[in-house]
């Protein structure tokens, strides 16, 4: 009895020597972040947050109270709408040991859906405009979508187009013809 006794206290104490040290192993976070989540969600696969700025502060929060902590910002399929530059700092990078991953939700049901993420706007209202004889201008209103800060590329259909001007460009005279010079600020975008 008194060695059946002090064999089961040894296994309880191998066992405790084994789990001790696991104690201090941090896992990972997961914040998930879906174009149809709300900032004020908790991050959890049901309840993700919108936002990739609202991701990094959750993110942040983990790392205070464990900064060995892999964190795993978790982006679910469809377009992400990033209307605000997204700054992440030094610290938010973690360590080797404990990285912040950007990575994408594989769902099963859609095997082929991915995230994309759109640091633009879409500009609707678009109307036909005619200017210096021409009927094929085109011309939308800037306001109602609020810009803070200027754009340098228009794309349609995933095709950047060229910037109006005037007079147009002429290739075959590039020193001479179908450019208006004019003193003054270049604009930054030259």
């Amino acid at each position: 009895m008194n060695q059946a006794w002090r064999t089961r206290h040894l296994r309880r104490g191998c066992y405790l020597l084994v789990l001790v040290p696991l104690c201090g192993v941090s896992l990972a976070a997961d914040i998930h972040v879906a174009p149809t989540g709300s900032d004020d969600h908790a991050g959890t696969p049901d309840a993700a947050v919108r936002t990739l700025d609202k991701a990094r502060l959750l993110a942040q929060a983990v790392r205070k109270t464990d900064p060995a902590a892999t964190i795993n910002l978790v982006l679910h399929p469809g377009t992400h709408a990033i209307r605000t530059t997204v700054a992440f700092q030094p610290e938010d990078s973690g360590t080797a040991e404990g990285p912040l991953n950007i990575l994408a939700w594989r769902d099963p049901a859609a095997p082929d859906a991915r995230p994309l993420l759109v640091g633009g706007a879409v500009v609707a209202g678009w109307t036909r405009s005619s200017f210096n004889g021409r009927a094929d201008v085109w011309e939308a209103d800037l306001k109602p979508l609020a810009l803070k800060v200027p754009f340098r590329q228009v794309y349609l259909n995933g095709k950047r187009l060229t910037w109006a001007r005037y007079p147009n460009e002429d290739p075959a005279r590039p020193y001479s013809g179908g450019w208006a010079y004019v003193d003054g600020v270049r604009p930054p975008m030259y």
